[in-house]
């Protein structure tokens, strides 16, 4: 019986308390939420929805939220958060500086400003949430409104540029730039045009450009991405040869994409440094680089090392390739063995490495030799980092073995039939043979 009274009495409390919390919550709420200028919620009430519009209009990074509250009641300390909810990677949010609401006896409006970092890859088929929430240790009253995306008609982002051999070389040293693009719109894009190009200075005060440019054929949206049809790619190397006679100093590179039959471009442009002093390379005219230089190499399995050949020069240059430095620890091999290379453009080839059972654990540095007319004309350093063989590639090794010796075992009965049916015939018709008489 006590038990069940001190229930009794606790459900009470809590009741009682409920009130209390609410008539809390009333006394701070909601006047106004405005989205990019227009009124979601008034009077504590959701109106509609959210709107953003088409980013490739806006080229807004964030998302502008004005939030009007309003409180008959003194609070301390309270924040304004606003975040999207259902962004595949990750949440944005921004949150005000803390702020008291001083009512002076009567009704008081405060007015704070968010905003949120605004996602470009927004997909306009997805349904989002914007969250607003107003706390402090004591309250939180929140408001979740539905948040549309305008759909994107046209438009490519350009994801990432590679610049090898960097952004701060010596007169004379070329780039090679490769861009990654990617659909973000809802129209298929074609005849996508990727330009690289740098307004340099000769040593004279002559300025110059030096660009290259390279044609996507098309690219999905991504959501009718399937199959061979894609929304994203990356461009050929593009090829900026600097000229020796470049003054040294600060320059700007820059990259553009220009698309939606030339009506819309996006680009980027960064930092390029050239050095006061020329290129030291034995051969000017190639250039040999690898964006995997390093790589772990398991005991039995075969790694494969790409590696970039530019030819700079105004003639074709016929190379062939040579691996040294592998004897005691790998097998390699270079695929194509020769490779001749146009004016003014690139070429790949590919080392293929297999560390052996017996090769020692660590760190081997090898190189590859590029040879014309019997001499080497350029060196290019790799590294192989070997590793023990792994568990499950024993497993699989050991599988392959069992798999060989069933199939073995098979090929060995299907003979020893084959040979008995023989012999059973051949002694069949012998017989028949001697059982014959002749007339």
């Amino acid at each position: 019986m006590k038990k069940l009274l001190n229930m009794i009495l606790a459900f009470f409390v809590v009741l009682s308390a409920l009130p209390l919390v609410n008539a809390q919550a009333s006394e701070l709420s909601f006047a106004e939420i405005e989205v990019e200028g227009t009124s979601v919620v008034l009077n504590d009430e959701i109106m509609s929805i959210a709107i953003v519009k088409d980013l490739t209009e806006s080229r807004e990074t964030s998302l502008p939220i004005r939030v009007r509250l309003t409180s008959t009641k003194e609070f301390k300390d309270l924040k304004v958060s606003a975040w999207i909810g259902g962004y595949e990677f990750g949440v944005p949010r921004a949150t005000s500086d803390p702020f008291d609401m001083t009512t002076y006896n009567t009704q008081v409006v405060k007015s704070v400003v968010l905003n949120v970092p605004l996602p470009k890859d927004l997909e306009s088929s997805k349904e989002y949430k914007l969250n607003v929430e107003a706390f402090n240790n004591e309250i939180t009253i929140k408001k979740e409104i539905k948040l549309n995306i305008e759909g994107k008609r046209h438009f490519v982002d350009l994801f990432d540029v590679v610049v090898n051999p960097g952004l701060r070389v010596d007169a004379g040293t070329p780039l090679i730039i490769k861009a990654r693009l990617e659909n973000l719109g809802d129209r298929v894009e074609d005849n996508i045009k990727v330009t690289a190009k740098a307004n340099l200075v000769d040593k004279e005060g002559n300025s110059f450009t030096v660009s290259d440019s390279d044609f996507i054929d098309e690219l999905v949206p991504r959501s009718e991405e399937r199959g061979d049809d894609e929304s994203s790619t990356s461009t050929d190397d593009l090829l900026l040869i600097i000229p020796k006679s470049t003054k040294q100093g600060a320059y700007k590179l820059f990259v553009d994409v220009n698309f939606n039959r030339g009506t819309e471009t996006v680009s980027a442009e960064y930092d390029l440094t050239i050095n006061g002093k020329e290129s030291a390379i034995s051969d000017a005219d190639i250039l040999i680089s690898s964006s995997e230089a390093s790589k772990s190499t398991p005991k039995g399995t075969q790694v494969v090392y790409p590696v970039q050949i530019a030819n700079l020069g105004k003639e074709a240059r016929t190379l062939i390739f040579d691996v040294t430095g592998v004897k005691d620890w790998a097998a390699a091999s270079v695929s194509p063995a020769a490779l001749t290379v146009a004016p003014g453009s690139t070429s790949e080839l590919f080392v293929t490495v297999t560390a052996t059972e017996g090769a020692t654990q660590g760190s081997h540095i090898f190189a590859l030799k590029v040879l014309e007319n019997s001499e080497t004309v350029k060196e290019l350093n790799l590294q192989g980092q070997v590793v023990g063989i792994t568990q499950s590639t024993t497993s699989e090794f050991r599988k392959g073995l069992e798999m060989a010796f069933l199939v073995l075992l098979g090929l060995l009965i299907i003979l020893g039939i084959v040979v008995a049916i023989r012999k059973a015939t051949m002694k069949s018709e012998t017989e028949e043979a001697k059982g014959e008489t002749y007339y």
